[in-house]
């Protein structure tokens, strides 16, 4: 939180934008929330090795727990 308060919420955007881009993603969508997740990180990479990299970057990092889904779009005649 000290980073954040120092270097302003940008910086952070900023560091995920990064690493999702040299990870052959981007990101979507990057949310602060209250509860059991203090955030919450939407992007695409290019696969499941690219999500396990992004996972696991920064070990110095106070990020000590990551959960990672995959999701899939209905067919086109659900929607």
């Amino acid at each position: 939180m000290k980073g954040v308060m120092e270097a302003g919420a940008a910086s952070r955007i900023e560091v995920v934008e990064k690493l999702f881009a040299s990870l052959g993603g981007s990101l979507t969508s990057l949310f602060w929330t209250f509860g059991e997740a203090d955030f919450v990180v939407i992007g695409e990479l290019p696969d499941n090795a690219a999500a396990a990299a992004a996972a696991m970057r920064n070990p110095s990092s106070p990020v000590r727990h990551v959960v990672t889904r995959c999701s899939v779009p209905p067919p086109p005649s659900a929607c």
